[in-house]
């Protein structure tokens, strides 16, 4: 769902009973060089790490990974070796550093030449207006679906997923299994069309169909062809019931 947890509240339970606090923030953790969002992310700074997926929300091919740990030495101590054959001698600290002592891989892509290209080529400001406006998409979806009495939103929108259904005036009376029955179907017709594609989420017991919103091309135009293409596709398969 995008959802943050309160990361300050869970960096106190983690000191209290001296726990690792590892953040995931494959998906989300980028937005928090939006304005917008920043305020979400309170405590993720706490954090003794931090996974993050460039190839996500930095709009890099797969696959690029990384983990930034608050002290380092701890993770090297926990992986590195002393094969002989692995040994770096006479060198700075800095030229020293090598990838398997962070973790168990020895031999990696070069997946960093991605990340600093990026950086260099785009720049900081560019990714992060680009991110707002991914955020921005996926809360203009939000607001159309409140504002529509055929679509309800399931969870409301933190990032840039975002979860609903929708619910036809047909099937206003329906169960809520004939409901969930109905999106089912509709998400299979939805990618079966070929316009627009979603996935799905069960969420409180809930079928809902779920997008999100991970490509710097995306505009507000794609929110409303997206509701367009649900209410096209839902029609025809009610008229073929």
């Amino acid at each position: 769902t995008g959802a943050i947890d309160p990361l300050t509240d869970i960096r106190k339970i983690a000191d209290r009973f001296q726990l690792w606090m590892h953040v995931d923030g494959s998906y989300g953790a980028f937005a928090v060089l939006a304005e917008s969002a920043r305020k979400l992310f309170a405590g993720m700074e706490l954090a003794d790490s931090i996974a993050l997926d460039p190839h996500k929300w930095l709009y890099l091919p797969v696959d690029v990974g990384c983990v930034i740990y608050r002290n380092p030495e701890i993770a090297r101590a926990v992986f590195a070796h002393e094969a002989e054959y692995t040994r770096m001698f006479g060198e700075e600290a800095d030229e020293a550093f090598v990838c398997w002592d962070y973790g168990p891989e020895l031999s990696r892509r070069f997946r960093a030449l991605k990340v600093w290209m990026l950086l260099k080529g785009v720049g900081l400001d560019a990714l992060t207006e680009a991110i707002e406006s991914n955020l921005a998409c996926a809360r203009y979806l939000e607001s159309m679906v409140r504002a529509s009495d055929d679509f309800e939103m399931v969870v409301p929108v933190e990032l840039s997923i975002f979860c609903f259904r929708h619910v036809p005036v047909q099937l206003r009376n329906q169960s809520p299994k004939a409901i969930d029955a109905f999106n089912e179907r509709l998400l299979v017709a939805l990618q079966r069309d070929g316009s627009s594609y979603l996935s799905n989420a069960t969420l409180g017991g809930r079928f809902a169909l779920r997008g999100c919103v991970l490509n710097y091309r995306t505009t507000l135009r794609d929110m409303e062809i997206l509701l367009d293409d649900l209410r096209r596709v839902a029609k025809s398969l009610l008229t073929s019931a």
